[in-house]
């Protein structure tokens, strides 16, 4: 799978689950702080984890799960990219 697949699959993941004020999609930016704009808490995480395991048939490791894996949208879809190659 592409990046740009890659991106989007996450990108839409999060919108659809997580993103409840519609302003908040126009300022998310693959940078955002995901937790610190309170797009995800630890529950957000965990789900988004289950998606991307199943979806991307990748096993998540408990020291994978870092803010610089899961912190943004750039992150998780480096450590995909990392995961899937």
């Amino acid at each position: 799978m592409n990046n740009g697949n890659i991106h989007d699959v996450v990108r839409q993941f999060i919108i659809d689950e997580f993103v409840y004020n519609p302003h908040l999609i126009i300022k998310l930016q693959d940078e955002t702080a995901l937790q610190d704009e309170n797009i995800l808490d630890s529950l957000g995480v965990h789900t988004l984890i289950l998606f991307l395991e199943e979806h991307f048939n990748i096993t998540v490791l408990d020291e994978d799960v870092t803010r610089d894996n899961f912190g943004t949208i750039k992150g998780i879809v480096a450590y995909l990219e990392q995961k899937t190659a």
